[in-house]
């Protein structure tokens, strides 16, 4: 029996980068449901089944982008930290470059960095 596909929530605002995204998840072969939201809120709407997002499924995997309109990638991250239906969903983050601030101790970390430098995971 095969097994079902990942649903995948990707939070991205620019248009290009949500083209490289779904395009590098269809080519890579793994059987995905892929979602795109452009801002926070509608993020937090997606993940709590909020308005038009009351039938979306629970994503096995975000990738989240911190620069965003309306909530930014950090208050999605502190929202799912602080809910627990949403903080064992696994995130990567996709960053041109690692912020150098600290985290509040609210928020979890990512699961993953993905930058231009190598990847930094776990």
């Amino acid at each position: 029996m095969p097994e079902r596909p990942i649903e995948v929530l990707v939070v991205e605002d620019n248009e290009a980068d949500v083209y490289l995204t779904t395009t590098a998840l269809r080519d890579a072969r793994i059987s995905s449901n892929i979602h795109v939201v452009a801002d926070g809120e509608q993020a937090i709407a997606f993940l709590n089944h909020e308005r038009t997002y009351a039938d979306a499924p629970r994503p096995d995997l975000v990738l989240l982008d911190l620069n965003l309109p309306k909530k930014t990638g950090f208050e999605v991250l502190e929202e799912m930290s602080a809910d627990a239906q949403l903080r064992n969903i696994p995130v990567i983050v996709g960053k041109r470059e690692r912020p150098s601030h600290r985290h509040s101790p609210r928020l979890r970390p990512p699961d993953c960095w993905l930058s231009s430098e190598t990847p930094k995971c776990g």
